[in-house]
């Protein structure tokens, strides 16, 4: 083992000895500092191209204050960007459009660390995808903090509205309150990467927002409001602590902050609303409400089931029955004239195997049949599971009566060689044939 350790640092040292000299040389373009707010509009001017931030390394040196003046979000960022463990705070964002947050787009390989925000994130508009940290994370968000409001329709997140399958977000706080109708969470509105040693300490899907007709735009705290339809909160699902929808890892995570509103909101969990992904060593320390599938760690865990009916195996299964159903009726033809008591036996049998045929040409027709309804169709109310549960026991009971069918025929040709072994004198070729 030191062995190779040894020479993985040599090969590591080689590498890195031409990087270093090709970073000496560029180490003046490739480092922007920000130590005011002019620097940070300058910043932010830059990052319109994505470009412009590739391999580039960013340092805050100082803390922000935007209350009162106007805050320009970055567009797009691919460096590495070091907060110094300061503040940028005071911030308000509340124009029109999704992908809102201090980042909108956190490319792929890209890092943001040791930063503190504060503020809020109020868009209008189709306002969906929102974090205070980052609005989309593809990369890397280590070490950093909000404090604040970021309110939405969907996707809506304390640190980024969506973390895509390459984003890592680990060691993050949030504090505050997330509001969202769906897809909201107090790390991630939704999970497709990675969440690691994160904690939510703020109130997430507490008060209910409207999207749309008489109360656009309004914030409606349920404890005191007894005029909402039934309709107007039919919308409300996956609302978690740490994420509100993931098909990814989160671990390590805890929530301190109540979730949901009482008798509203399906999926709803102190950890994660609706996950299909891994949770490993969370914890919630808070009260979780909401209408159905409501759960301390996960509302709803979707299961992942895969089928693996080959076209291949169904052939060669239905190739046997042939043979059988040949078989036996040869053996019909050699006992008709001798054994008249086998005969009845022997016809049971080939129906026996005739019923086999039918289910488990069902069975075949069933499965294509499901697998083409179903691809790309998810129900976002839960009733998608009991649906899909009920499609795919109908396909298993096929299943089921052909093996019986199948068994049921088996235990008829016994019956009918113990009555072909009590009449010793027929040895014709069908049962020969059975035999072998």
């Amino acid at each position: 083992m030191k062995r190779i350790m040894t020479a993985l640092f040599a090969v590591l040292l080689c590498v890195s000895m031409p990087l270093c000299a090709a970073a000496a040389e560029n180490e003046t373009e490739n480092i922007f500092r920000i130590a005011s707010l002019a620097d940070w509009a300058a910043f932010a001017e830059n990052c319109r191209l994505d470009a412009w931030s590739a391999r580039k390394r960013v340092f805050l040196e100082c803390d922000l204050d935007f209350t009162g003046r106007t805050l320009t979000s970055v567009p797009i960022f691919s460096g590495h960007f070091d907060g110094g463990g300061h503040v940028i705070s005071g911030i308000s964002l509340t124009g029109t459009g999704s992908e809102q947050g201090l980042f909108r787009q956190v490319a792929e390989g890209a890092v943001i660390t040791r930063l503190t925000v504060s503020g809020e994130i109020l868009p209008s508009g189709s306002k969906s995808t929102c974090g205070g940290i980052a609005g989309q994370n593809g990369g890397v968000l280590s070490f950093c903090s909000f404090s604040g409001t970021v309110a939405g329709d969907g996707r809506i997140g304390g640190i980024a509205g969506v973390n895509e399958k390459t984003g890592l977000i680990a060691n993050c706080m949030v504090s505050g309150e997330i509001r969202g109708t769906h897809e909201t969470g107090g790390i991630a509105g939704s999970n497709a990467g990675t969440v690691l040693l994160s904690s939510n300490r703020a109130a997430v899907g507490t008060v209910l927002v409207e999207s749309g007709g008489a109360f656009s735009g309004l914030a409606l705290d349920l404890d005191h409001l007894t005029s909402v339809t039934q309709s107007d909160l039919a919308g409300v699902m996956d609302i978690g602590g740490i994420a509100g929808l993931s098909s990814g890892l989160i671990q390590q995570c805890e929530n301190y902050g109540r979730i949901g509103y009482p008798h509203v909101g399906y999926n709803v969990g102190g950890i994660a609303g609706r996950q299909s992904g891994r949770i490993s060593d969370c914890a919630n320390y808070a009260d979780v409400y909401g209408r159905k599938d409501v759960g301390g760690i996960v509302g709803q865990m979707e299961p992942f089931t895969e089928w693996r009916l080959s076209d291949d195996l169904l052939m060669q299964l239905r190739q046997q029955l042939d043979t059988l159903d040949m078989l036996i009726d040869r053996a019909v033809q050699d006992a008709d004239a001798a054994v008249s008591s086998a005969k009845p036996r022997l016809e049971e049998a080939r129906g026996y195997v005739d019923s086999a045929v039918s289910a488990l040409d069902s069975m075949a027709g069933q499965t294509v049949d499901f697998v083409d309804g179903n691809i790309g169709t998810l129900n976002e109310i839960s009733a998608r599971i009991a649906e899909i549960t009920a499609e795919m026991e109908a396909v298993a009971g096929d299943a089921a009566e052909s093996l019986d069918a199948l068994e049921r025929a088996m235990n008829a040709v016994r019956r009918v060689f113990v009555h072909l072994t009590e009449a010793s004198e027929i040895s014709g070729d069908g049962i020969d044939a059975l035999l072998e």
